[in-house]
């Protein structure tokens, strides 16, 4: 997508033609005061020019020729002075409009390409700033999620171990006080068959003896499967959180590649436009 450029008020260009109106009014004015004041010294030298001849004619008519021959060359002086100052005059004004010409395009491309490089520079840089801002803002939403999953996963894992730990004391209890009072009520019942049955408490005694293994046993092994399955659960949550956060970086690279691509391109396309 190409970038537009901001519509808005240009003070620059305005204030430029003004200042242009304003110097050509003036030249105008200069141009014609000076045409004149070249008038009237014309006819200033013209009104000389007759009063000499008359006095010449009326003086010596002898010299009338050779006056006639000054004033025809004088008047030929002041038609070929004249002529050459009206093409001068003419070539002048050619001149200085073409040159007014030249130089007002040349003022009006400088204004306009110094008005568009400020514009882009403008844009340039508000975009940049825009950009910086939400990248700024993506990474520290990103750490802060990643600091509170961590702090999350390791609270549960820290509960976890407490209420496990809880838990098996707890049983550990419930099982030493049940065996207490089974044992209690067989020493009993056995105190009062001692007399009669030795060999029976005797095989009793043994069999108490293989349950309290057989049941220390169980409770490790349950142990051991417990530990177990609570790693391996761990281990798959951790697995499925580090893919999630891998499929996350993964976009918002691929997103700002593209945006970084776009923003050649438009400049590209600037610059060639």
């Amino acid at each position: 997508m190409a970038r537009q450029r901001p519509t808005r008020l240009v003070m620059g260009p305005c204030i430029v033609e003004i200042d242009r109106i304003v110097i050509r009014d003036v030249q105008y004015q200069l141009e014609v005061n000076r045409c004149r004041n070249e008038e009237v010294n014309f006819q200033d030298s013209m009104a000389r020019t007759d009063r000499q001849t008359a006095e010449i004619n009326t003086i010596s008519p002898r010299f009338s020729k050779s006056t006639d021959r000054q004033t025809d060359r004088q008047t030929d002086r002041q038609t070929d002075r004249q002529t050459d100052r009206q093409t001068d005059r003419q070539t002048d004004r050619q001149t200085d409009r073409q040159t007014d010409r030249q130089t007002d395009r040349q003022t009006d491309r400088q204004t306009d390409r110094q008005t568009d490089r400020q514009t882009d520079r403008q844009t340039d840089r508000q975009t940049d700033i825009q950009s910086d801002r939400q990248t700024a803002r993506q990474t520290d939403r990103q750490t802060d999620r990643q600091k509170d999953r961590q702090t999350d996963r390791q609270t549960d894992r820290q509960t976890d171990r407490q209420t496990d730990r809880q838990t098996d004391r707890q049983t550990d209890r419930q099982t030493d006080r049940q065996t207490d009072r089974q044992t209690d009520r067989q020493t009993d019942r056995q105190t009062d068959r001692q007399t009669y049955n030795r060999q029976k408490d005797k095989q009793r005694d043994i069999q108490t003896d293989r349950q309290t293994a057989d049941r220390q046993t169980d409770r490790q092994t349950d142990r051991q499967t417990n530990r177990q399955t609570d790693r391996q659960t761990d281990r798959q949550t951790d697995r499925q959180t580090d893919r999630q956060t891998d499929r996350q970086t993964d976009r918002q690279t691929d997103r700002q590649t593209d945006r970084q691509t776009d923003r050649q391109t438009d400049r590209q396309t600037d610059r060639l436009g």
